[in-house]
């Protein structure tokens, strides 16, 4: 919240020098205006992960690495599990879940319950734990419903 008042506060003072200023050049302002909006990428909320810990994803939202140098993002979730209150033929089921990686390494990541829980990309290595909640009968799961527990490392 702090971050996002500090980020608000300093974008208020460079509209007011832009103010103060409008008696200069017109490449003047361009350049301010420029400034203002690669600020407000800046703070862009990002949820934080550390290495080596258990960490809840949700959907659509973006983590950011503790040092900075790796930012996720869940974008595909694929269920295939059999719901409570009903008997399936089939034993199992699987979970597949998709990462998009930006930073330090650039591509995805996919990791499946059954037959990838676990992968590395570049010096980081991904191992799926948990997804959470379990498919029941007559209930379906929006996207925003799902919380997926991974384990990120950093290698070397």
């Amino acid at each position: 919240m702090t971050d996002k008042i500090n980020g608000l506060t300093q974008h208020n003072r460079m509209i007011q020098r832009l103010n103060e200023k409008q008696h200069e050049s017109p490449g003047t302002r361009l350049l301010f205006i420029l400034l203002i909006f690669s600020s407000c990428r800046e703070d862009m909320p990002c949820y934080r992960f550390n290495f080596g810990s258990e960490t809840v994803f949700l959907a659509d939202e973006p983590y950011c690495s503790e040092d900075m140098e790796l930012t996720l993002q869940l974008e595909e979730i694929n269920e295939s599990c059999c719901p409570e209150g009903v008997v399936c033929v089939w034993a199992a089921g699987q979970v597949t879940v998709s990462f998009d990686l930006k930073g330090a390494v650039e591509g995805k990541v996919q990791l499946a319950s059954l037959m990838k829980p676990a992968d590395t990309v570049g010096n980081y290595s991904f191992r799926l734990v948990r997804v959470d909640p379990y498919p029941k009968y007559k209930q379906p799961l929006e996207r925003s419903d799902y919380r997926i527990t991974m384990k990120v490392d950093k290698l070397n």
